[in-house]
């Protein structure tokens, strides 16, 4: 992006930013940490949005991150804006998405988006929750996101009619998909081992390549430049000639 914009000065890049999707689990792995700080060290225009819900699969956010709260650490990080708040109050978190797009935008500096949601479901399908306390189950039930997005939007943005029609169109929507995957024929065995190394076919969206850019010519014959013998009789020879 920074590179269409700067080196190949391209006016559809201008405004770009870079926007990475995370949660309270993965600011405790390493790519967070080598991210945020060339990002931030580099001063790219990065929207770092971190969806802090408590829980990392099962493990507490207490036990990844000190206090729980990674943008409180990261307060003093040099270069990086935060942004914070209630990410189940609707006008809170649009307020707030609003201020760190148009920071990221205009500043073209690195920022950080951490709303505040609970995990209301499991990890996965399987995932039964049992190491949550009944407590910690009925306090996340309580800040529903959906009950209170209702209140924001009913009566005052629309009826409660309209609201019943929102929801059967989505639930429409949801089935409709999930039947097309499910009519969707069971892959192929022998099709598996298909790309584990690259075999000519590029990808359709993503990178240079969709773009037009051809890579330079190359040649899969090798050209071996044997030993470097002058090299290591000049290093002998200063050594010989140091130690003597």
């Amino acid at each position: 992006m920074e590179y269409h914009a700067e080196v190949l000065g391209s006016e559809g890049h201008g405004r770009s930013i870079g926007v990475v999707l995370g949660g309270d689990g993965s600011v405790a792995s390493n790519g967070f940490w080598s991210a945020l700080t060339i990002a931030t060290t580099q001063k790219l225009p990065m929207l770092f949005y971190i969806e802090d819900n408590g829980f990392g699969i099962s493990v507490a956010s207490t036990f990844q991150t000190p206090g729980g709260n990674i943008a409180a650490n990261l307060a003093a990080w040099r270069g990086l804006k935060i942004f914070t708040g209630d990410g189940t109050d609707p006008e809170e978190a649009a307020l707030l998405t609003a201020q760190a797009l148009a920071f990221v935008r205009e500043e073209r500096l690195p920022a950080m988006l951490r709303p505040t949601v609970p995990r209301l479901q499991g990890h996965s399908f399987q995932d039964t929750q049992t190491y949550k306390t009944p407590e910690v189950v009925e306090a996340e039930w309580a800040r529903d996101p959906w009950a209170k997005l209702k209140n924001y939007l009913v009566p005052a943005l629309m009826s409660e009619d309209g609201w019943r029609k929102e929801l059967e169109a989505a639930a429409d929507r949801a089935d409709a998909v999930r039947e097309a995957a499910e009519a969707r024929p069971v892959a192929k065995p022998e099709t598996v081992l298909r790309n584990v190394f690259f075999e000519g076919e590029m990808q359709a969206t993503g990178g240079l390549m969709p773009q037009g850019w051809a890579a330079p010519a190359s040649t899969d014959l090798a050209r071996p430049e044997g030993q470097r013998s002058v090299w290591s009789r000049r290093s002998v020879a200063f050594s010989i000639s140091n130690w003597g």
